[in-house]
């Protein structure tokens, strides 16, 4: 998937994904998240497991992504934001010292 580097200290680096990006993606995992069917995602997991996906045309919908890799680590942290509020995926706004954008 397309990424855009908005920080690389050598230490850090922290790409973004944006609504509109285009990219493959399993189609099991593309059908459940037009659907909202949960069947799907977890066979899609299963095939994935398996090597048995196949790939189709995705578009990242509703929300900005921010990733942070440290090096030598063995995680990173992903941040999902709403698009429309810039505020973190699922938490209400206000909550957590989130700042709404004027």
């Amino acid at each position: 998937m397309p990424q855009r580097a908005v920080d690389d200290t050598g230490h850090l680096l922290t790409p973004a994904h944006w609504p509109g990006i285009e990219s493959l993606a399993p189609t099991t995992w593309i059908t459940s998240t037009r659907s909202g069917d949960g069947t799907t995602r977890k066979q899609g997991l299963a095939d994935l497991a398996a090597g048995t996906w196949t790939l189709g045309h995705y578009r990242w919908e509703n929300t900005e992504l921010l990733s942070h890799f440290l090096a030598g680590e063995w995680f990173s942290v992903h941040c999902f934001q709403d698009s429309a509020t810039t505020t973190p995926s699922g938490v209400p706004a206000g909550s957590f010292g989130v700042v709404q954008a004027a």
